[in-house]
């Protein structure tokens, strides 16, 4: 055999020892630990039970200031990265539970209606006037020809979505409320 292979085998023998090893390593069994009672439990399973049961607190584990779920939090951090969480207070009607929050950001107020999964049930957000649809835009136009959005605001629930404004025309303060598409929205009887 020449140098090169011995040296070549030598690389692949270390390499294989490595390997194993490093198998060894991983696949070790688990240690026991014997727990005041006499029960013998392998680390192993301790692990998957503290797990577990870390899991199933997540899920019921409740913030002590507003007894919001986590998952409520991680869905402000979520929708808004940059604001600050202003207010949070729950809202129970039965057993539909519903987070009211107020987050601040650089865009300004934000409020929204988040169920305890996380999930929205209804926003409001601060609008540019500049970033209006073209629909809501021609139709204050047209309403105001000389009026200035001095406020603007978004509102979703579900998959409506409205404009709340306020036009300053003449010295005078006037609210619109329109749909995506620059009409009025219906209303909604109650």
């Amino acid at each position: 055999m020449n140098s090169l292979m011995k040296t070549a085998l030598g690389c692949v023998v270390l390499f294989f020892f490595a390997a194993q090893a490093e198998e060894e390593k991983t696949s070790e069994p688990a240690k026991t630990a014997v727990e005041k009672t006499g029960e013998v439990k392998t680390e192993a399973k301790t692990e998957r039970k503290a797990a577990a049961k870390t899991e199933e607190k997540e899920e019921e584990k409740l913030d002590d200031k507003s007894n919001a779920p986590a998952a409520v939090y991680k869905a402000i951090s979520t929708l808004f990265p940059k604001g600050k969480l202003k207010k949070i207070e729950k809202d129970q009607q039965g057993k539909v539970r519903r987070f009211k929050i107020v987050v601040e950001d650089d865009e300004g107020e934000h409020t929204a209606e988040l169920r305890s999964d996380g999930t929205v049930a209804e926003r409001t957000d601060p609008v540019k006037p500049e970033a209006l649809p073209l629909p809501v835009d021609n139709t204050l136009k047209a309403r105001s020809p000389r009026g200035k959005v001095t406020k603007a605001t978004k509102s979703t629930k579900g998959t409506a979505v409205t404009y709340e404004l306020t036009v300053e025309q003449d010295g005078q303060p006037k609210t619109y409320t329109l749909d995506e598409k620059g009409k009025d929205p219906p209303k909604l009887e109650k």
